[in-house]
């Protein structure tokens, strides 16, 4: 039987690729390797969940044969066609999708905190909103789209919100005339809008933006994309390196 395609990643990408190709008719296997099963990511910064907002439930992926692989894969043999996973298990594939997507930018003069988190997993918008009950202070490095949507939801449930933007405007790619609407906006609702750049310091178990103490810290400076594999030959799978002709490499935004 033919290895068919193995796709590296469980995303929104990987189950557009999954929907697409049994549309067209192909019949050949189709593994997903990841974490967890292909859910929806915008909704986390948005919404309080129970569970992950599946793209589709189980039963989709049994009646067009599409197997669900949890691991993490860590190093790749272009050559040989063999993807190897943390567990030890090794897959064979014929075609294979690298569809890992994105991650946080990881901020080093906040790195270590227990009260510091990006957002990307359902894992972590729970642990956010177990932190978010009424009286906490909330502190949002990054001022784009993703970082006021939390800013926003976390206002709803009644937490003190700082948003601080290196650039001079929220959302700095949509231009200087958007931004300065929605930090006038942004004072109406008790937000606290900081434009400069910050110089952070420890106190004790605390952090602080100078003299701004937090109980609870969202870091949003946007993304990179997680991995991607060697031009040729075999090797770990690399942060920011080409993919081989004989690999796709698919980035979807964390967002």
């Amino acid at each position: 039987m033919t290895p068919g395609l193995l796709i590296v990643g469980g995303g929104l990408a990987a189950q557009g690729c999954c929907e697409t190709l049994r549309a067209l008719g192909h019949d050949a296997p189709i593994t997903i390797v990841g974490p967890e099963r292909p859910y929806d990511r915008p909704p986390l910064s948005k919404e309080r969940l129970a569970e992950p907002p599946w793209l589709r439930p189980l039963e989709w992926y049994a009646a067009h044969d599409v197997r669900l692989r949890p691991g993490v894969a860590v190093r790749l043999d272009t050559g040989r066609r063999v993807l190897a996973l943390a567990d030890g298990e090794r897959l064979r594939y014929g075609e294979l999708l690298i569809a890992t997507g994105s991650e946080p930018v990881r901020l080093p003069a906040l790195a270590g905190f227990e009260n510091v988190q990006a957002l990307r997993t359902f894992a972590d918008a729970a642990r956010l909103r177990a932190a978010l009950a009424a009286g906490a202070r909330l502190t949002v490095v990054g001022g784009g789209l993703i970082g006021l949507e939390v800013a926003s939801s976390a206002r709803r449930h009644g937490a003190e919100v700082t948003v601080i933007e290196v650039a001079p405007s929220l959302l700095p790619r949509l231009g200087l005339k958007v931004g300065a609407h929605l930090a006038a906006s942004i004072v109406r609702t008790a937000w606290r809008f900081i434009s400069a750049p910050v110089g952070l310091r420890s106190v004790g178990e605390r952090r602080a933006v100078t003299a701004l103490p937090s109980s609870s810290w969202r870091t949003g400076r946007g993304s990179r994309p997680i991995m991607s594999s060697r031009r040729s030959g075999s090797g770990p799978l690399p942060r920011g390196s080409p993919a081989p002709r004989s690999t796709t490499t698919c980035t979807s935004r964390a967002t």
